[in-house]
């Protein structure tokens, strides 16, 4: 089980109140059923991942879409229905590598552009979700000007 991650098959102990032994606590099963749970992580954590890169602006699009844009130019965008889906842009090789993985999609509309959908959050683990979405922020970055890059800090 992953530090911090309490199972909810750990048997309390009268006396104590505290869980017992780590030999009578949950199976295996149940604890990786556990620590798949907290690999679920939040959309505000990446939104705030998202939002700590350079020269980043946010605003919603479309009516329920949480955008976030460097130079002007959309990276990654956020479902805020509730359906905690977002999606972003990468390269042709990432694109290619993500779509194959269960849970993530090319994304409608917008494709053609190199950006996928992520379905299921646990399609990809936390660190490699804000790892995908520094690079976005990379690629789109890199395609601005010079003169653009400059101004946000990004040279």
């Amino acid at each position: 089980m992953q530090p911090g991650v309490r199972c909810s098959n750990i048997k309390q102990s009268p006396e104590s109140g505290e869980g017992n032994s780590p030999a009578r606590s949950c199976s295996a099963l149940l604890c990786s059923r556990m620590a798949a749970r907290s690999a679920r992580y939040s959309a505000d954590a990446l939104q705030t991942h998202c939002r700590s890169l350079v020269g980043v602006t946010e605003d919603i699009k479309w009516g329920d879409n949480l955008i976030f844009s460097v130079g002007g130019k959309m990276f990654a965008g956020f479902d805020t229905d509730g359906t905690r889906q977002f999606a972003f842009k990468c390269d042709d090789d990432d694109f290619d590598r993500l779509t194959e993985i269960d849970g993530i999609i090319p994304a409608p509309y917008s494709a053609r552009f190199g950006w996928v959908k992520v379905m299921r959050r646990d399609a990809l683990p936390p660190a490699q979700a804000k790892a995908l979405l520094t690079r976005a922020h990379a690629v789109v970055a890199a395609g601005l000007s010079r003169k653009k890059r400059a101004e946000l800090g990004l040279e």
